[in-house]
């Protein structure tokens, strides 16, 4: 589905942005770090969803042609994608995990890589750790850490990504939680797995304001401005 057309559509002149979540999580921590031309990955791995990678370099998101990138869940393993993705949620899928991580080492040469989701824990990043040790040299490693809020993370890789867009659409609208009409700056942010999250800067009032709201509700804001 052309997700972002159809959005655009109804949105008119105000910038609508698609982007894998973990490109957002990974540009949040990116930021919170205060890096700016260091690189940085993040291994993203849920149970029941094929884990993956999302890398910021000098600043920039790797993306790839069309958004693919960092996509390691689909390498060409000896199981199929189901059978990978039941092995990791059991905990047997440790080798799997080592290696999509090895060859984002030895491609982006990464200063730190960072692991979010429910499936790794510190254990299990130790021995992460060691394998990886076992069969590339310790100084091309990365600094290896584990995420304790990457949802924090998220949000922020959404916002930081909102202003950068430079939008200077400005808009009257009633936000439902502050409860006043104030002056604001929109941008839509689209992401595929949780809907749409609608960042909001207030120009009128002392703190900016951050909203996550559903699909429907976005839309129909959007309709009625």
């Amino acid at each position: 589905m052309p997700l972002v057309e159809l959005i655009q559509k109804q949105a008119g002149e105000i910038p609508v942005y698609a982007a894998y979540d973990c490109q957002y999580r990974v540009y949040g921590a990116y930021k919170q770090a205060g890096y700016t031309t260091e690189t940085m990955t993040l291994f993203f791995c849920m149970k029941n969803i094929l884990p993956g990678t999302a890398s910021i370099v000098h600043g920039r998101c790797v993306i790839g042609k069309n958004g693919f990138a960092g996509m390691n869940g689909y390498m060409p393993f000896d199981v199929s994608r189901e059978e990978l993705i039941k092995r990791i949620a059991d905990t047997h899928g440790l080798s799997y995990m080592v290696t999509m991580i090895a060859s984002v080492i030895t491609i982006l040469n990464p200063d730190e890589m960072i692991f979010g989701g429910n499936v790794v824990d510190q254990d299990m990043l130790d021995q992460i750790k060691a394998r990886c040790e076992a069969v590339i040299p310790p100084k091309f490693l990365p600094v290896f850490r584990m995420v304790t809020d990457n949802e924090c993370d998220y949000l922020e890789g959404m916002y930081q990504m909102a202003l950068e867009l430079k939008v200077n659409i400005e808009v009257w609208a009633l936000s439902n939680k502050i409860k006043k009409q104030v002056l604001l700056r929109f941008t839509v942010c689209v992401d595929a797995q949780k809907g749409l999250l609608f960042f909001m800067q207030t120009y009128k009032t002392a703190k900016d304001v951050e909203k996550k709201l559903d699909f429907a509700a976005i839309l129909t804001s959007i309709i009625k401005i």
